[in-house]
């Protein structure tokens, strides 16, 4: 979730390593949701890291936190981790509900790094 300066470097260096990763370590990272402040974009069988830009800009779903999560949840797909780049305290609050939903979470967040548990 966010892809502005950090979450689109992090898109931009899986796209660099992502044959590295598959050769090297046997490990295919999958893209299948995306959102910024304009649309959200999910595709259960993989978003291209080198396209994903335009997608997303012609996706033609609205972003909703509630929507993401939902989406997330309905996909049920194996090893599924939910990265947060944004710095929203509402995003970090959705975390226990994503936990429980056995997808892992890797915060970028620092709202969420920063906040009290």
């Amino acid at each position: 979730m966010g892809v502005g300066t950090v979450g689109g470097h992090l898109l931009s260096q899986l796209l660099q390593q992502q044959e590295k990763l598959l050769n090297e370590k046997h490990l295919k990272i999958k893209l299948t949701g995306v959102v910024d402040l304009n649309n959200m974009l999910f595709n259960r069988e993989g978003i291209d890291l080198a396209s994903y830009k335009e997608e997303l800009k012609n996706s033609k779903l609205k972003p909703s936190l509630k929507g993401f999560v939902k989406e997330m949840k309905n996909l049920n797909l194996y090893n599924s981790i939910f990265v947060d780049c944004t710095a929203s305290g509402a995003v970090a609050d959705l975390y226990e509900q994503i936990l429980d939903s056995n997808i892992s979470v890797v915060a970028a967040n620092k709202i969420a790094s920063s906040s009290k548990y």
